[in-house]
C-alpha cells in the first residue's frame, strides 16, 4: 500500500539560489492530481496567476476553476519530482495536497 498520512517535503525555489523551503503536507495516494496552496507557490516565486491552463475541481461545497502551474523540484519521502504539474489551490497557508 502506498504511503498515506502526513510528512514533510522540500520545495526548491525556481532559481535554486535560495535555501529549500520545508513544509508539512497531507498525502493522499488515491488523489488524481497534486495541489499546492497559492501562498506556498508565491513563497517559491512561482507566479501561478500567469498560468494558461485551468481545471475545474469539485470541493465539499462547490466546484471551482483553478490554474495549473509547474513546480521545478519537489522532494517527498526523499524522492525528487522534477517539473511537477500542480493545481494552484486557494487553501489556507501552508497546506499542501499531494498525489502520486
Amino acid at each position: 500500500m502506498p504511503p498515506r498520512g502526513s510528512s514533510e517535503c522540500l520545495l526548491l525555489p525556481p532559481a535554486l539560489t535560495g535555501a529549500p523551503l520545508t513544509y508539512s503536507l497531507i498525502l493522499d495516494s488515491d488523489a488524481t492530481r497534486t495541489g499546492l496552496s497559492q501562498s506556498v507557490l508565491a513563497d517559491l516565486g512561482i507566479d501561478w496567476q500567469e498560468a494558461n491552463q485551468f481545471v475545474r475541481v469539485g470541493t465539499a461545497s462547490d466546484t471551482i476553476t483553478v490554474p495549473i502551474t509547474t513546480v521545478p523540484l519537489l522532494e517527498v519521502f526523499g524522492i525528487p519530482f522534477a517539473d511537477l504539474s500542480v493545481l494552484a489551490l486557494p487553501l489556507p497557508r501552508p497546506l499542501l495536497l499531494m498525489a502520486f
